[in-house]
This record gives C-alpha cells, structure tokens and sequence, in this order.
C-alpha cells in the first residue's frame, strides 16, 4: 500500500488502552470528533486508510493519519 502518514506525537500523560478503544469505536462518552474523521476517511479511502492511536500512561501518545497517496508518484 502506498500512502501518506501524518503523525502527532505528545509527551502528555497518555491514555488506558480502553480509553484508545472507546474513541476508535464510538462509544458513547463523547468522542465522536476521533471516530467521525476516521470513519470518513475509512468510507472515502478504503479500509487501508484511518487513524491509529499509540499511547503509553505516563509517556504521551501518538496519533498517526495514513492517507493514499493520490499524487501518482
């Protein structure tokens, strides 16, 4: 698969493994604002394509957006 990465790093306090769980699949504690983008960019693009969330409690988390790489190069 070729594609672009976006990726946002922090150094914050990271988050349980549940909490990554709930804001990937919409559970209802509001956050729908993660679910909503990587939804549309999963119906847009195909299943390849989303948001992945990394996070470590007491380290930080990252955030990383993997596009097509729509430019044909």
């Amino acid at each position: 698969m070729k594609g672009v990465c976006v990726s946002v790093y922090d150094n914050g306090v990271g988050m349980e493994e549940n909490y990554l769980h709930e804001i990937l699949t919409n559970q209802p504690n509001g956050h729908f604002g993660v679910y909503s983008v990587n939804h549309r960019i999963k119906l847009y693009f195909g299943e390849s394509y989303g948001l992945t969330v990394k996070s470590v409690v007491g380290e930080g988390t990252c955030v990383e957006m993997i596009l097509p790489d729509e430019t044909g190069e």
